[in-house]
């Protein structure tokens, strides 16, 4: 008896989610706007405000200062302050609170840094979400300022220029620094909080792949043909156990795939036609000659394959009559990162 996977079925009901992003081949980026508000950002200026005779004053004040906690009365946010001294210099902290707790890491956060020898301002870091890798940082440039923003521990922006003086943005509220500098970031897309609706579908989908996961089994060069029976996709072999077979990488994607698929067309995806190779889209002269030998674009082909498939499903024609360019679902355009010809992204960058 062939062992087939409950997720085949269940995903059924995820479908309706997820298929319009298969179907807008163009993978153009989303609108943002409607997910956008600068007030999503916690201000604390007007504590900032309250203190700026203390922001400002010699050092040795600064340093005696005692920590203390203010409510605001715009926004009743309440934000704590505190002075830190290490290495050469000191740091004035305004936190606002999140969860009864004044954490460091949290969105529209300001930590002011001065010289502890001479007193002066090196710069001011600003958290813009609750990450410790999204935040920018403030440096003086004479009658202006400049600005670095990294996200999720990304540099993104380098040297972007504000035009005040660094001394200007002690006490000016952060909605006052986009708007400064909205003309060259892409603040809706680094504030962007994501599409809830969509956010918990996919949640949902992660969530429902997860508890299948303990009943995979790793097997070298393993997948499901188009029946659901375990095979070996170099020639199509059924596995030595058929009923409890399992899945290389390869195979894994295209279970994930056959999810999809499944409810769309009634069977499971075609092998051999996952193996289709498109010499014309990829590899170069030198490649050529080890594509017998060592296939090295197997898995580029393969994955390209799996979306060109689902692709033809969902549209609902058939891959003889409407057929799709192999690269059209690639993903070559992301913000703040490079995409590599015939390898995709660094791995580097993928938690970010």
């Amino acid at each position: 008896m062939t062992r087939h996977f409950l997720f085949n079925t269940v995903i059924l009901f995820l479908i309706p989610a997820v298929c319009p992003l298969w179907a807008e081949n163009s993978y153009s980026a989303p609108d943002l706007s409607s997910f956008f508000d600068i007030h999503t950002v916690e201000e604390n200026y007007e504590y900032r405000q309250r203190l700026k005779s203390l922001i400002t004053a010699p050092k040795e004040e600064v340093l005696k200062a005692p920590s203390r906690i203010f409510t605001q009365g715009l926004t009743a946010q309440r934000v704590k302050f505190r002075v830190e001294t290490r290495g050469n210099s000191f740091y004035l902290l305004f936190l606002n609170e999140k969860n009864r707790v004044f954490p460091i890491a949290g969105r529209g956060n300001y930590i002011i840094k001065r010289g502890l020898e001479m007193g002066e301002f090196k710069q001011i870091k600003i958290f813009y979400r609750n990450d410790p890798g999204s935040f920018i940082r403030i440096f003086p440039a004479g009658e202006r300022s400049e600005m670095d923003v990294f996200l999720f521990g990304k540099s993104v922006y380098n040297k972007t220029i504000l035009p005040l003086p660094l001394e200007n943005f002690l006490t000016l509220s952060f909605s006052r620094v986009i708007a400064l500098s909205g003309s060259v970031l892409k603040w809706p897309l680094l504030l962007w909080r994501g599409d809830r609706e969509l956010d918990r579908r996919i949640e949902d989908i992660i969530s429902l792949l997860r508890a299948r996961l303990p009943f995979l089994e790793d097997t070298d060069d393993g997948a499901q043909d188009s029946e659901g029976s375990f095979v070996l996709i170099k020639n199509g072999v059924k596995q030595e156990d058929a009923v409890n077979g399992g899945f290389n990488c390869s195979g894994f994607t295209k279970w994930i795939t056959d999810g999809f698929y499944y409810p769309l067309t009634g069977s499971y995806l075609d092998i051999e036609r996952l193996k289709v190779k498109h010499l014309d889209f990829r590899g170069n002269r030198w490649s050529l000659p080890y594509e017998e030998e060592r296939d090295p674009y197997f898995g580029l082909d393969w994955s390209r394959n799996l979306a060109v498939n689902l692709i033809t499903a969902q549209s609902g024609a058939k891959e003889q009559q409407s057929p799709v360019d192999p690269e059209s679902a690639d993903l070559r355009r992301v913000d703040f990162f490079s995409y590599i010809e015939d390898v995709g992204y660094p791995v580097a960058d993928l938690e970010t």
